[in-house]
């Protein structure tokens, strides 16, 4: 089992580092910091003053980027239920629109990922199984 998100995003291709990077960039709006008090406190209007509460937040600078994840979490995320599907209905539409937005098709587990799972399978002593007539038959 994977210990960390790190871990989880490695287990991924494409992903890895890069999956990595764009959870930290999502993650950055839902967690206190510099960055979300610059979205909702204007400057005080004199030194030393307070800040003023915004009613709402400043505009993000480029919706382009939060667009592109969405979409592609959408087709990444439709591709999965579509293993569930025994007959594939919505494959094709699927991979068009991930070409449209620019992503890859699908997620897929990367050699790391199995690499990682491999070797305590590896490591495990075997286990007795019961025979006909129980554990000692």
């Amino acid at each position: 089992m994977a210990r960390n998100f790190k871990q989880l995003c490695d287990d991924l291709t494409p992903g890895g580092p890069d999956a990595y990077l764009i959870y930290r960039a999502m993650s950055m709006d839902s967690h206190p910091s510099l960055m979300i008090a610059d979205h909702w406190i204007e400057p005080p209007a004199e030194f030393g003053g307070p800040g003023i509460l915004r009613t709402t937040p400043r505009p993000v600078e480029s919706d382009d980027t939060w667009m592109y994840l969405v979409a592609a979490s959408l087709v990444w995320g439709c591709r999965a239920l579509d293993y569930f599907d025994r007959e594939h209905k919505r494959r094709r539409i699927l991979r068009r629109m991930a070409k449209e937005v620019g992503c890859a098709e699908t997620l897929l587990l990367s050699d790391r990922y199995w690499k990682r799972v491999a070797k305590p399978r590896r490591l495990r002593p075997a286990v007795a199984t019961p025979g006909p007539k129980g554990p000692r038959g």
